[in-house]
């Protein structure tokens, strides 16, 4: 995974440089993207998607051998503040959600769990040109929170109580319900691009990395 994670960083940034140098000369005799611009105080919010790819889980140790869980790639939705303090350095926050799928593999092969993610970030990002088109480092710290109903255990049976307005409230048997929240921290590089018109577009690449409780191993 490894390997297949490095071959994919590398054919993005790839893609990223040629795609630059193509549309180098289109941007160098069009004001619209080398006109100066200066962000310093500008506040924003922005809505975005995220596609966080597949990858290799928490591993842990047993008498069994060793257990490891792989997650899909996630199509995350959200949204984005921000605000810059000068014409290079800016502060903002983003959160996404949406939904994958964790597979075990090794003695943990018997967990299947449709998962909810939420990812929230606060990060710095350095601009080192003042123009509209910019390109832009990034990185910072955060959470992700994911929530499972774990298959494989048995069904937890319904309850009621009394509530003093409604009267009787019964729920019905479910799976029970796994939840955690783990700190992460991210780097990441991309552009921006400060329209006329008064709206601007980010395109970026980054990596996350966490650890989960009792893993050996980090999740990028």
């Amino acid at each position: 995974m490894a390997r297949a994670w490095s071959r994919t960083a590398t054919a993005v940034a790839l893609a990223l440089v040629f795609g630059a140098a193509w549309f180098a000369p289109v941007l160098a005799q069009n004001s619209a993207f080398t006109e100066e611009y200066d962000r310093t105080g500008m506040t924003y919010m922005h809505m975005l998607y995220q596609y966080q790819r597949q990858a290799v889980g928490p591993q842990w140790e047993t008498e069994s051998g060793t257990s490891s869980v792989d997650m899909d790639g996630a199509n995350l939705w959200g949204i984005g503040l921000g605000y810059f303090f000068t014409d290079k350095i800016g502060l903002h926050f983003e959160t996404t959600m949406g939904s994958t799928y964790f597979q075990g593999t090794g003695a943990g092969a018997g967990i299947q769990r449709d998962v909810f993610m939420n990812n929230g970030y606060f990060n710095l990002g350095f601009y080192p040109l003042a123009k509209r088109f910019a390109p832009y480092l990034t990185g910072g710290i955060g959470w992700q929170y994911l929530e499972a109903s774990l298959y494989n255990m048995p069904v937890t049976p319904g309850y009621c109580y009394w509530d003093p307005w409604w009267g009787y409230i019964c729920t019905g048997a479910s799976y029970p319900v796994y939840s955690t929240t783990q700190f992460v921290y991210n780097l990441g590089v991309g552009f921006r691009w400060d329209a006329p018109s008064n709206f601007f577009i980010k395109l970026g690449i980054g990596a996350d990395w966490m650890k989960y409780p009792e893993s050996s191993t980090y999740t990028r």
